[in-house]
């Protein structure tokens, strides 16, 4: 087996990783902006919360997708099971809370408190969910009765963004959630290694990271390749992520002049005049 073989199954850990943390979130804000955004301004509002970032996170999924393509081709070609089916349901949670905290973190007003409200509840199922995983990860994946220190970290992690998010503390609930998405994910590599997929009829056909792997060239290639990029692209994210710290309010997004206090529902709005008065009063 080349020694580049680990190398590349690490670093495609940490580029599936960073993809379902920033990720992540992003699949949250979608699937709750209708919820949380009770007019178009709002549902804007909730959109743009991520409207600089998105594109940027999903490089990280194609990066990940072309690694395994290059570096594993055996094991990018068998990738689906009933384990797979409730690992997708549980991250599919995960990114729905997860997106609840980052819209807490990143909006005012109405949609603030509708935010922190949707994560209050769907944190309990999604913590079911992934306590659940862990369990079943740990007995596809392990013969000892203990959890690892990464499997433990995700039950632990799940639990502190449930208690945080109950206790309105959107910041450290946002890194709970990206704590455990980020075990989530690192624990199913652990598990697996040196397994890639693992057989439902004889361990002796497990796809191993040596048995799919590329030959040792290409994988020297890649490996220069990605020394060099993968700094820069987290330096740039970096920086995006600093440009746009900042809240985003849906008065950015309402009709220009008019506030949402200003529209009332069978009040038609008047315009005014330059010194102050409506038009009916200037007519």
């Amino acid at each position: 087996m080349s020694s580049l073989v680990p190398f590349w199954f690490i670093l495609i850990t940490v580029l599936w990783t960073g993809f379902f943390i920033l990720e992540g979130f992003d699949f949250g804000v979608g699937m709750l902006h209708s919820a949380v955004g009770r007019n178009d301004a709002q549902r804007r509002a909730a959109i743009n919360t991520i409207g600089p970032l998105w594109d940027g996170n999903e490089v990280w999924l194609i990066v990940a997708g072309a690694a395994m393509f290059a570096a594993f081709p055996g094991w990018y070609a068998t990738m689906f099971q009933p384990y797979g089916v409730f690992t997708g349901v549980t991250l599919a949670l995960i990114c729905a809370l997860h997106g609840a905290t980052f819209l807490s973190l990143k909006t005012t007003g109405d949609m603030h408190e509708r935010s922190r409200h949707l994560a209050r509840r769907i944190a309990p199922v999604t913590t079911a969910f992934v306590i659940g995983f862990i369990i079943w990860t740990h007995v596809e994946h392990s013969d000892t009765f203990f959890l690892n220190l990464v499997e433990l970290l995700a039950i632990l992690a799940v639990i502190a963004a449930l208690w945080l998010v109950y206790e309105q503390r959107d910041g450290f609930s946002f890194a709970a959630t990206t704590v455990t998405i980020a075990s989530a994910i690192v624990a199913i590599f652990v598990g697996l290694y040196p397994n890639v997929m693992v057989s439902s009829t004889n361990a002796a056909n497990n796809l191993t990271a040596a048995n799919t792997a590329s030959p040792a060239y290409p994988l020297k290639i890649m490996s220069v390749v990605a020394i060099i990029l993968l700094p820069v692209v987290l330096l740039y994210q970096a920086w995006t992520y600093y440009v746009f710290r900042r809240r985003v309010s849906a008065r950015e997004f309402e009709p220009q002049g008019l506030s949402a206090e200003d529209v009332r529902p069978g009040v038609p709005s008047t315009p005014i005049g330059k010194d102050g008065q409506s038009g009916a009063m200037n007519a």
